[in-house]
């Protein structure tokens, strides 16, 4: 009898082409399925919550696959971290109910995006984070994050060219926190379009460089031109930190 199993994996995205398989380089999709295959011998698809671009990080990524038969977990889950590579982790392994889906389960999605904000960058921080060197004013961007809760069409915040059946997503969670030189964006949502929280942060920078207000956050969201939002942020600050599920 078949087993599905849930994964929660970590990663550093940096030298690989985002989660889903491409033909021009490795990507976190084709190292958990080869794998797989070279423990079980087995060729399953390993379905992400979600498709984490090119030099994404996660913390919590989730997946699920199926086995022809049931395997011993702890085992399993050992196994898959002694052949992954050193940059990517299987840090939960569980059996799973059978119409359990990775993607179509999901409720909702938290994502950090993390700012070191100092003269000098940190050498520790330097793969995870986005340097700015510039002081930025935090009260500001506190007060434009928050006009992007509740639901709206976030299409000013997707990636051009970008299609999908809607571009209506809930927004549960948009604020900043600070510890030292550290400057974190959390934000939640029912779902995430592509690029959408790394132009999110790169039109929220703007207004913690004084070039945006505040206020104009209403404006550019309403506007849903790509066009008036700001550049998108690079991809090595942004993380999935957790994914919540019914």
């Amino acid at each position: 009898m078949s087993q599905n199993y849930k994964a929660v994996i970590r990663y550093d995205g940096t030298d690989f082409y985002g989660w889903q398989i491409q033909k021009n380089g490795p990507t976190i999709q084709s190292e958990m399925q080869k794998a797989i295959l070279k423990i079980t011998s087995e060729r399953p698809t390993v379905i992400g919550s979600g498709r984490t671009d090119s030099g994404v990080h996660a913390e919590g990524q989730v997946a699920n696959f199926v086995l022809s038969r049931p395997r011993d977990v702890d085992r399993l889950l050992r196994s898959l971290n002694a052949v992954l590579p050193d940059t990517i982790r299987v840090i939960h392994l569980s059996k799973t109910a059978p119409n359990f889906h990775a993607q179509f389960s999901v409720r909702r999605k938290i994502y950090w995006y993390r700012i070191w904000n100092a003269p000098v960058t940190h050498p520790f921080w330097q793969r995870f984070t986005l340097h700015v060197t510039d002081d930025l004013d935090l009260e500001s961007m506190q007060g434009a994050a928050r006009h992007l809760l509740g639901r709206h069409d976030f299409r000013t915040f997707t990636a051009s060219g970008a299609t999908t059946e809607t571009f209506q997503r809930d927004l549960y969670v948009s604020e900043f926190a600070r510890h030292g030189r550290m400057i974190t964006y959390k934000v939640a949502a029912s779902g995430f379009l592509h690029h959408m929280v790394r132009n999110i942060v790169g039109t929220l920078l703007l207004v913690g460089q004084g070039r945006v207000s505040p206020s104009a956050l209403t404006e550019i969201l309403q506007s849903k031109d790509r066009r008036l939002a700001g550049p998108t942020a690079p991809a090595h600050g942004l993380s999935l930190k957790k994914v919540i599920y019914r």
